[in-house]
């Protein structure tokens, strides 16, 4: 898929490097020591090109790495030194200078003095960082740079449960949905749904201020979204991913989490996707093992027989995270032991309104609820030798269309397509549309010739005699 941007920075690599050549002949002509530079971008390139405008960068750093180039050539002593310029949304440019050996105070404050300049202070919703390494005289020892301070995270780790949900929520609206929305509505024309869910998350970070959004109707029922799906490829989870942070503008980090879990494999190293993907499953591991010291309070007080106080302790804990499946659950074991039946079916059902592919049940009245919860404890089976990838991966499919969750059985089966061969494309492409076709989204079959009916009907038949062939179906009275 190409993008419309024309390719600024190798537009900006050339021109810095033309003047960079530039610098290295007139240091020469002195008789000074030789000076290599070369320039490194450390945010992934779709990022970096929405953050910054190019129009202001361009004639900024050309003239201010030449002179830095000069500067340390003139000092005579070969050295490797590395300048990393990060600029964020919300502060002013952080200028992190390195160098081997290290520089006098006063050259380095020089150096600081080159970078000043209001106009490139500030990036567009996320941070971007340049790095410009100079070696001087052929040095080859690279000085260790100290780690880039990430201000998100920072705040992140000091705050208490329900204010880490409130930056998450924040960071999806300001940074993560602009950023993804404005890569996708720039790509090239012929790709409408792409550009068209471009527009969808940009609105839906404007539209969370007012309080919830629905993914359902801007993603899982909306033909838009699948054909953005589709276009982007199967190696290429953009759209997805784009979809679990409308679950984190909500709150609802159960459900971002379980989504990330999925989309995880599929993503490519080096782009936006990844990188935030990656964070965000970064801040949700200290985020749910902090949480999850909470609830072993809990788990200790039912334990030890106390199952009020273990009551009390989850039900404080979901003040302050309310959509966690996991305390759901311990909250219903608890209600179970104290005989609260009444209120127990109620906690259940929210259970699966956190995570509906939440692996636990804990009763079942029916046939189908226990063939259903019998399905769920098989998610904990899957994806623990590498071998049985395609298998692990279409029986996730099947289990998510039996919970009654068409659109993540759909979404799993489009990106492991790559995966399954092309023996079966043809069946499991009716097996996507099948679950678009339970969303409600009846026009995306439209684009494959086939007797779609036919084989709704046949993945129907096929789904409908395994369960009443079950052994839990058939244990129950009554069945449904």
């Amino acid at each position: 898929m190409m993008n419309k941007w024309p390719l600024l920075l190798t537009v900006l690599t050339m021109q810095l490097t033309t003047s960079l050549a530039f610098a290295q002949t007139v240091v020469a002509s002195g008789q000074a020591p030789t000076v290599e530079s070369n320039l490194h971008f450390d945010t992934p390139d779709a990022i970096f090109k929405v953050a910054i405008d190019f129009e202001v960068l361009a004639p900024w750093v050309q003239p201010l790495f030449k002179k830095v180039d000069q500067y340390l050539g003139q000092l005579g002593t070969p050295r490797y030194c590395i300048i990393q310029l990060t600029m964020y949304p919300d502060r002013d440019m952080v200028v992190v200078i390195a160098s081997q050996p290290p520089l006098e105070e006063k050259d380095k404050a020089a150096i600081l003095t080159m970078t000043e300049n209001p106009t490139i202070s500030r990036s567009k919703y996320a941070e971007a960082t340049i790095s410009y390494h100079t070696k001087v005289a052929g040095a080859s020892d690279a000085p260790s740079m100290p780690k880039r301070i990430d201000f998100m995270a920072q705040k992140f780790q000091k705050a208490d449960t329900a204010a880490r949900v409130e930056i998450l929520r924040s960071w999806a609206k300001t940074e993560v949905l602009p950023v993804l929305g404005t890569i996708a509505s720039n790509v090239d024309a012929q790709f409408v749904g792409v550009r068209e869910m471009g527009k969808v998350f940009s609105e839906a970070a404007l539209k969370a201020d007012g309080g919830r959004i629905d993914p359902v109707v801007l993603a899982d029922g909306n033909s838009v979204y699948w054909r953005s799906i589709m276009e982007m490829g199967g190696g290429e989870p953009m759209t997805a991913v784009g979809r679990i942070f409308l679950d984190v503008v909500n709150g609802d980090l159960d459900r971002a989490r379980s989504g990330g879990n999925r989309l995880w494999r599929f993503t490519k190293r080096d782009n936006a996707t990844h990188f935030y993907l990656y964070k965000l499953m970064l801040q949700l591991q200290l985020f749910y093992n902090d949480l999850d010291k909470s609830v072993q309070q809990g788990i200790a007080r039912y334990d030890s027989g106390d199952y009020e106080a273990a009551r009390k302790t989850f039900e404080a804990i979901l003040v302050e995270y309310p959509n966690s499946s996991y305390i759901h659950h311990e909250l219903a074991l608890t209600l179970s032991s104290l005989g609260k039946e009444a209120e127990l079916a109620k906690v259940q059902e929210r259970v699966f309104r956190c995570d509906p592919m939440y692996s636990q049940r804990i009763n079942s009245n029916t046939g189908l609820q226990l063939y259903r919860t019998f399905r769920r404890m098989e998610l904990d089976e899957l994806f623990k030798d590498r071998k049985k990838l395609k298998e692990d991966l279409m029986r996730y499919v099947g289990i998510a269309l039996d919970l009654e969750q068409p659109a993540i059985a759909s979404t799993m089966l489009w990106h492991s397509l790559p995966f399954l061969g092309k023996d079966v494309f043809t069946e499991n492409i009716e097996l996507f549309l099948y679950g678009l076709e339970k969303l409600g989204v009846t026009d995306i079959k439209n684009n494959f010739k086939n007797d779609h009916q036919a084989a709704f009907s046949a993945i129907e038949a096929r789904r409908k005699k395994e369960l009443e062939e079950s052994p839990m179906y058939q244990s129950m009275e009554v069945k449904e």
